[in-house]
């Protein structure tokens, strides 16, 4: 009996042993220092979003349903009242001014006033200064979008994809379909089954799992009635087709992402993949009831690929996606700025985020570990201005301004071979009697992934005629990295323009531009953006497509002329870009990080 007792108390020891340092296990990856990075999920817990719809054929049309005056009025409200952002912090860093002949530009004895066409702008005259193996691109295609007058605003919020000759586009209240090349498009209304949405779409093609991507957001709920979406909360839909025609739909909120998020919507999105994930970052509001809304601040999701591409071949699903999320609990509450996923990533995905306008964050999350062990490294950049709503100037030939609502935000982001950069809007800056920029223009950051996120140049987009605003870039499967921005104000109406470059290393001028659309118009309510999209051509190139807008006619609303746009090098398909062979200093010498000085005609 007594040999008995002793073996039962030896049992108890090992067994209340083992328990006790399994217990330790989550305090062990809690004291970790990466583990204090994420606020959201604990390392060993996986999480899963709701299941996807069944298969639903999107409804298309050869026009589309136009909007009543009394639905038109309540989008344009949720577009007017989207989050805005507070100020950039500034640093007592002077501000870094332009070097003499950097200056991209339109030939000014022209007036910019002729009609839209769909003849391309070819490139006139050289960049002083240039490599002779610097690259050009090409306008193949140049087509017109008519969604019709009231399905358009002049804040279009434009993206685009495709997958050979189809190809899906986006505003911010309609979506096209082209099924050749955009030389004919159906319309759809993402509101059709989904009643509260507003007022962000993106399109996406990851050729990898040859699936598109649709992402509609939602309108925040703004009284506190009964049902599955609280007071404060927006619901977030996610599309997954193999060829845009039948859809199925990842439908959640934020509260879905981690139960703590009650109470919370989300805007400023931004979609990008790397070899296994769709990242989606995103800026949270709360809104509790019986007090005031107000900016929480950035947050990325990671959601499986596998597991959406997967969705699709299955008649239904009782399952939904894998999901990872990462916050950055050192950010103060409301933190002023979006995370900018880069475009381009492979098997890690890279973000950056302004801590000041001389200080930049960088954030590495690699495919294989989870949000607990997300990295960050702080950079330095050349100082610059940032501006909020109403403070960007440029006012057109009639007197119109549409830099009045843009703020400084990083708006493109690319990854070409292990350079990363990041391209973002900033104010014109005069300094006693020194004017260094006189309009805002696009300043810009690039660093090698490879040597410690050390800063390689500052390949920016500025005119000493005109602004440069709303930059978004993207690279294609050989290295070439290719940008598409709206340009105006001064002698010259709100236009687009793109251009291409293969060395961000600080070694050569990067970018040669040319001018796609020319508007005619500014617009009367002083109101544009927030975002145009270039994508690779099949989603990874070579070539590629691209979205924007322009006013032809008149500046109200109802004169909008949406754009789609494919590009090919000129006569240089098999270029690849300079590999990083050295690293600058922090700051090196002017001539190199500047961009090219380009002349090109107008239409």
């Amino acid at each position: 009996m007594r040999r008995l007792l002793n073996l039962i108390f030896i049992v108890l020891i090992i067994t209340t042993s083992i328990l006790g340092l399994y217990s330790l296990i989550p305090s062990v990856f809690a004291s970790s220092p990466n583990n204090s990075q994420n606020s959201l999920e604990p390392l060993a817990t996986e999480k899963r979003l709701p299941p996807l719809t069944p298969g639903l054929e999107l409804e298309t049309a050869p026009q589309p349903s136009q909007l009543s005056e009394e639905e038109r009025f309540f989008l344009k409200e949720g577009l007017d009242e989207v989050n805005t952002l507070p100020p950039i912090p500034e640093s007592n860093e002077p501000i870094m001014g332009p070097s003499n002949g950097t200056a991209t530009g339109v030939n000014a004895t022209i007036q910019n006033t002729t009609l839209i066409t769909d003849e391309p702008i070819k490139r006139i005259s050289e960049s002083t200064g240039e490599n002779s193996d610097t690259l050009s691109l090409v306008v193949s295609e140049n087509k017109t979008l008519t969604p019709g007058r009231n399905n358009v605003f002049s804040i279009m919020d434009a993206s685009v994809s495709n997958k050979n000759d189809t190809v899906f586009y986006t505003g911010n209240i309609y979506t096209a379909r082209s099924l050749d090349g955009g030389i004919s498009w159906e319309y759809a209304s993402p509101s059709e089954n989904m009643g509260d949405a507003c007022c962000d779409q993106i399109s996406y093609y990851a050729p990898k799992y040859d699936i598109f991507i649709w992402y509609i957001q939602g309108k925040e709920k703004e009284f506190d009635t009964p049902g599955p979406v609280l007071l404060g909360e927006n619901r977030v839909k996610i599309g997954i087709s193999s060829e845009a025609k039948t859809w199925k739909y990842l439908i959640f909120k934020p509260s879905d992402i981690n139960s703590t998020l009650i109470h919370h919507s989300s805007d400023y999105p931004y979609v990008a993949v790397t070899d296994k994930y769709l990242y989606i970052s995103m800026n949270l509001a709360k809104h509790e009831p019986f007090a005031d809304k107000k900016l929480v601040g950035p947050i990325v999701l990671r959601i499986s690929l596998a597991d959406l591409a997967a969705a699709i071949s299955q008649s239904s699903t009782t399952i939904g996606p894998r999901i990872d999320s990462y916050s950055d609990p050192s950010l103060p509450p409301g933190s002023p700025q979006s995370y900018t996923l880069v475009q381009g990533a492979n098997d890690t995905m890279y973000w950056g985020y302004h801590i000041s306008n001389n200080l930049m964050r960088i954030y590495e999350w690699p495919d294989s570990v989870s949000s607990t062990f997300v990295k960050s490294f702080d950079r330095q950049v050349p100082a610059w201005k940032p501006f909020t709503r109403g403070e960007g100037k440029c006012l057109g030939p009639d007197y119109n301004d549409w830099c009045q609502r843009g703020l400084s935000k990083i708006r493109g982001a690319f990854m070409v071979n292990d350079v990363i950069g990041f391209l973002w809007d900033a104010n014109g800056t005069s300094i006693g009697n020194t004017t260094k920029f006189k309009y805002p223009y696009i300043d810009a950051a690039t660093f090698n992934t490879k040597d410690n996120m050390t800063y390689l140049a500052r390949p920016y987009l500025w005119s000493p005629d005109f602004a440069w605003m709303y930059a978004s870039a993207a690279p294609d499967n050989q290295g070439n990295v290719a940008i598409q921005a709206f340009f105006g104000g001064g002698n010259y109406h709100p236009s687009i323009a793109a251009g291409v470059g293969n060395n961000f290393t600080g070694q050569v001028i990067p970018w040669k531009m040319i001018q796609l659309v020319n508007g005619t118009n500014g617009p009367s309510d002083n109101e544009w953006g927030d975002y145009i999209t270039i994508r690779p051509y099949n989603g990874e190139g070579p070539g590629w497509i691209g979205s924007g807008w322009a006013l032809s006619g008149g500046s109200e609303d109802e004169n909008i002329v949406p754009r789609y746009f494919e590009f090919k090098l000129e006569n240089k398909n098999s270029i690849l870009s300079i590999p990083v062979t050295s690293t600058k200093s922090l700051f090196p010498d002017e001539q190199y990080y500047s961009v090219g000085s380009t002349n090109f005609l107008p239409k």
